[in-house]
């Protein structure tokens, strides 16, 4: 849900030293890069999530990670 009508990929900005390793208990990895192994999650019963990247600011050349960010929203509303 957090990726709708995104498809397969997605090139988003991301700026961060550390890093999630691998998924906590009881999330499931929805996203992964070249420089992440953890780009993003999901809890396997809840709705939270959580990204490596930042779709709050999506630089004009990548427009499509705000998406990211809108579907998180409506998922918010949604509850």
């Amino acid at each position: 849900m957090l990726f709708r009508g995104l498809g397969d990929s997605l090139v988003v900005r991301e700026n961060h030293v550390n890093r999630v390793a691998f998924p906590p208990p009881g999330f499931r990895l929805l996203a992964t890069s070249n420089e992440c192994e953890v780009e993003a999650v999901a809890h396997e019963h809840m709705r939270v999530y959580g990204v490596q990247f930042h779709p709050e600011r999506p630089p004009p050349d990548l427009p499509l990670s705000r998406k990211v960010l809108e579907n998180f929203l409506e998922l918010a509303i949604s509850s």
